[in-house]
């Protein structure tokens, strides 16, 4: 099996997650000019993942150069650990409990995203709903608010963030299902298409 090489990008980070460090150490160790190493710590730091931290004592004359450090919570960003991990934690659970104790506890944590994120609030149902959207996006989905027939209100995702674990386990979109229900205090239920492409529909009669 071949492996393909790591982008500069990603030595970077590497480096980087390892410790503090320079300008010019990183471009020693990468074999690349300094501007270049410059211009990707710019990208990082304007992706917040990485940030300028203080001054590097080298020891010798002239004016000490910073280091940057990985920005602190971004430790697992690029983790793939997350979908093997919920699998098996997923099958744990179909081991020892029943299915309607593990809709549950899937909806409580859904609920508790919903509270974590702040969108449990006074403002009104679609303005929470459309922040809620927002917060799904921003965890890698691409969803979007439809206003169908007959007082319908939709939310359509086409890229679900938990693609791999609701293709085995459909009880995963009742954490989904909860997350729009508290988000916007409106009784969504779930009717995914879990076809050969996963569509993920969350829908609700409104008045």
């Amino acid at each position: 099996m071949s492996v393909s090489p790591l982008s500069t990008r990603q030595r970077i980070l590497d480096l980087i997650s390892r410790g503090p460090i320079s300008i010019p150490e990183l471009s020693a160790r990468l074999g690349m000019a300094r501007n270049a190493v410059v211009v990707q710590l710019q990208k990082l730091v304007g992706e917040g993942l990485v940030r300028r931290g203080g001054h590097q004592r080298t020891g010798t004359a002239g004016k000490p150069g910073y280091v940057y450090e990985l920005v602190p919570g971004t430790e697992d960003i690029f983790s793939e650990a997350y979908r093997p991990l919920v699998g098996q934690l997923l099958a744990v659970l179909r081991e020892r409990l029943r299915p309607d104790e593990i809709a549950g506890i899937l909806e409580e944590a859904g609920k508790r995203l919903a509270q974590e994120a702040g969108l449990v609030s006074d403002e009104a149902p679609r303005e929470r709903l459309a922040k809620a959207v927002a917060v799904v996006n921003g965890l890698g989905a691409c969803a979007e608010i439809v206003e169908g027939a007959a007082g319908k209100l939709m939310v359509e995702n086409r890229r679900c963030p938990f693609a791999h674990a609701v293709r085995r386990d459909a009880c995963v979109c009742n954490a989904s299902a909860a997350f729009f229900r508290a988000a916007t205090g409106l009784p969504f239920e779930q009717h995914c298409d879990r076809d050969e492409i996963l569509t993920c529909r969350y829908v609700v009669s409104v008045a």
